[in-house]
């Protein structure tokens, strides 16, 4: 397993605020995209079917101007929205350098040591998967997720907020933010990728509740 530990630094700081910005934006996009796939869905009509009939008529079962709409905006919503995974895999890099430069250098700190914690619980680890992303990061069943890259309580609004920032983390260093059982505060680094298992980390998120801290 790997298990590395990190600072949270005031240097990293402007970069996370970034980060839930970016985050935010990206919420905001994949809401304006379910919108438009439900109008094609209503429509009963994917990204491909022709609009015409067989005799190159408008057909008269959907609402063309409005499919076509929609179809433009998807496919530029789409555009944005690789763009915008590119911005955020960028800037978690940028925080993931800047956190783990500052542990390295600043030695005298102890390591997975009790610590104030700055942040609510936001979810919990469930089962892990035997060689998993999830398992080579140190995760460990009943961990308590604090931080999760740009994502902490303060923006926290559900677990498809943890989804999103995987999908968009695909082969790149995540920054977490742990507590055990035992207390005592951890940084570990999560890679999702594709494995032999299902999904791209191999472990439950689950909600937390009344969590003791």
């Amino acid at each position: 397993m790997v298990n590395m530990t990190y600072q949270t630094t005031s240097e990293s700081l402007p970069v996370r605020e970034k980060l839930t910005q970016l985050m935010n934006k990206r919420s905001d996009l994949e809401s304006e995209l379910k919108a438009y796939l439900d109008i094609l869905s209503a429509n009963h009509i994917g990204m491909n079917e022709p609009l015409v009939d067989s005799e190159g008529y408008p057909r008269q079962d959907v609402d063309v101007y409005q499919v076509r709409n929609a179809r433009s905006r998807v496919v530029c919503i789409q555009n944005d929205l690789r763009a915008l995974m590119k911005e955020i895999e960028t800037n978690l890099h940028l925080v993931h350098s800047i956190d783990g430069a500052a542990s390295q250098t600043n030695t005298s700190s102890p390591v997975n040591q009790p610590a104030p914690i700055l942040f609510n619980p936001i979810a919990r680890i469930g089962e892990v998967v035997v060689n998993s992303p999830a398992e080579r990061a140190g995760l460990v069943k009943d961990d308590i997720i604090l931080e999760f890259g740009p994502i902490n309580s303060s923006n926290f609004k559900s677990l498809q907020d943890i989804a999103s920032t995987v999908r968009a983390g695909v082969n790149t260093d995540i920054p977490i933010t742990v507590l055990r059982n035992e207390g005592t505060r951890q940084r570990l680094v999560l890679r999702p990728q594709p494995f032999e298992g299902q999904g791209l980390v191999g472990c439950y998120f689950l909600n937390v509740e009344n969590v003791e801290r």
